[in-house]
């Protein structure tokens, strides 16, 4: 079973306050969940053949399909928060073949890239076996039915909605922070985030540079409703020649 529950030196269960203070940044908790895409429709259509549509799907071929996903879901999972990267991460449930993990936000946030990439090693990246995921933020002591609402209706969304630059498909993807991303935008994304912390920590930039950035990502958005909105460029230029 995945059980992991993140504790001290002496086996005392930390407490959200704690595992906020763990993350990089802001002391903030991130909410994962995740779970396979249309997994009724792999069991039922699944395992037929495309001529004559002729249907393999016999007890113990289910029941082994079955058996692997809880492999993964439970094992594997276990496995990787039992390690040191993100043994700060709690496990709330993770088994058949969804899960639903609390943890310091930048820990989830990364745990959920590693799932996917894992996910697909698992399945040796079948294009009909994706995983989709939603990703909340909330503060310690929010109410966690809250952060777990939030989390489920993003992943809705990732299942959903088309990302914003993907290929017109929903499913397959992450949603966190108002925007949906194929996983692989995803990975790019959290790459740049790491390395503008990164310029943060060393005061290479200010607070005020990455909510100016946030706020042109924004005017970005609406340029094709409003044209006028393309000013970002020159402010953006301004910014980054200072």
């Amino acid at each position: 079973m995945a059980k992991h529950v993140p504790a001290d030196e002496t086996g005392k269960v930390l407490e959200f306050d704690e595992l906020a203070a763990a993350a990089r940044g802001a002391d903030l908790l991130g909410c994962l969940k995740a779970d396979v895409d249309n997994l009724g429709m792999l069991f039922l259509h699944g395992m037929r053949t495309s001529t004559g549509g002729r249907n393999h799907a016999s007890i113990s071929r289910v029941a082994t399909m079955s058996r692997m996903l809880e492999v993964f879901f439970c094992n594997w999972i276990e496995q990787e928060l039992t390690g040191k990267e993100f043994s700060h991460c709690y496990t709330v449930y993770s088994g058949g073949d969804d899960l639903l993990i609390v943890g310091p936000w930048d820990r989830t946030f990364a745990l959920a890239g590693r799932v996917n990439e894992e996910f697909r090693r698992f399945t040796a990246a079948n294009p009909n076996l994706t995983l989709s995921a939603g990703l909340s933020l909330f503060k310690p002591r929010s109410p966690i039915d809250v952060a777990v609402n939030r989390a489920e209706q993003q992943l809705e969304n990732a299942k959903e909605t088309p990302s914003i630059g993907g290929d017109g498909t929903s499913r397959d993807q992450v949603e966190l922070l108002g925007q949906t991303l194929k996983w692989e935008e995803y990975r790019r994304v959290k790459l740049e985030a790491v390395r503008l912390a990164e310029w943060l920590e060393q005061k290479a930039i200010g607070n005020g540079m990455v909510y100016r950035l946030r706020h042109y990502g924004n005017m970005y958005r609406q340029t094709e409703t409003d044209p006028s909105r393309w000013e970002f460029v020159p402010m953006l230029n301004y910014d980054i020649a200072r």
